[in-house]
């Protein structure tokens, strides 16, 4: 069990890490990134806390999303595979992406033996 007094503080250090964009960024005052903001709302969720600002989150997670349906790391770069993940458990944790009874166990099998055909 952690102390009250120890959550609190880890609770408020990354509230401080939230932009105005609703991302949040490693340390206050530095840009967002789907990365930081997945560990800040993935802390946060374990702490039994709620996403402080969700919908600008969620703004800020979505603005990431690519033509192709991917995410980028951050807003007008490249889309790839880690931020797509971190992209779509933001969503999940925000309540934002409906969750589905039976995965798609075909397509998680592509998706391994592809990257097993590039020697990921």
């Amino acid at each position: 069990m952690i102390d009250n007094r120890v959550k609190w503080n880890c609770i408020k250090f990354i509230e401080s890490c939230q932009n105005p964009d609703g991302g949040f960024g490693t340390m206050p005052n530095l840009h967002s990134t789907m990365e930081s903001t997945r560990f800040a709302v993935n802390t946060l969720n374990l702490l039994g806390e709620e996403i402080p600002n969700k919908i600008q989150t969620v703004e800020w997670v979505t603005s990431c999303q690519k033509r192709d349906g991917g995410f980028a790391p951050e807003p007008n770069s490249a889309g790839d595979l880690s931020s797509t993940y971190y992209a779509v458990r933001v969503l999940t944790i925000a309540g934002s992406v409906a969750q589905t009874e039976t995965p798609e166990v075909w397509y998680t099998y592509c998706g391994i033996h592809c990257l097993k055909l590039i020697h990921f």
